[in-house]
């Protein structure tokens, strides 16, 4: 992985602070949904992104194993950010595997991008 962006570096940090258990295993990129929620319009966090840059329609993607704190640092980011939404993808021996907290962030991530101008 490339060079994390410091706004990110910063959100991480605030949140270990504040969320028991939270470490480097968690992968962290930030995204900007511009339409949709496929991949293809959804970019990677760079060095020069700012929290000004950051609106509706803007997204965290945490991945991280099952029970590597996910939802807890994502909620405290939600919270301290007033982001619209996370959404959380639990990554898994044998793939993907979305539970309860994914799908309610997943459903915030929708409506929120469904939301945006």
């Amino acid at each position: 992985m490339g060079p994390v962006c410091p706004v990110v570096q910063a959100w991480l940090a605030a949140a270990r602070s504040s969320v028991v258990g939270a470490d480097d295993t968690l992968l962290m990129v930030l995204t900007r949904v511009h339409a949709g929620l496929g991949p293809g319009n959804a970019r990677a966090c760079t060095c020069n992104e700012s929290a000004s840059t950051l609106s509706r329609g803007s997204a965290l993607l945490v991945q991280a194993a099952a029970g590597g704190g996910k939802t807890a640092i994502s909620e405290c980011l939600s919270h301290t950010l007033g982001l619209p939404c996370i959404q959380l993808m639990a990554v898994g021996g044998g793939g993907v595997h979305v539970g309860d907290a994914e799908k309610r962030m997943h459903m915030q991530l929708e409506r929120a991008a469904a939301a945006a101008p």
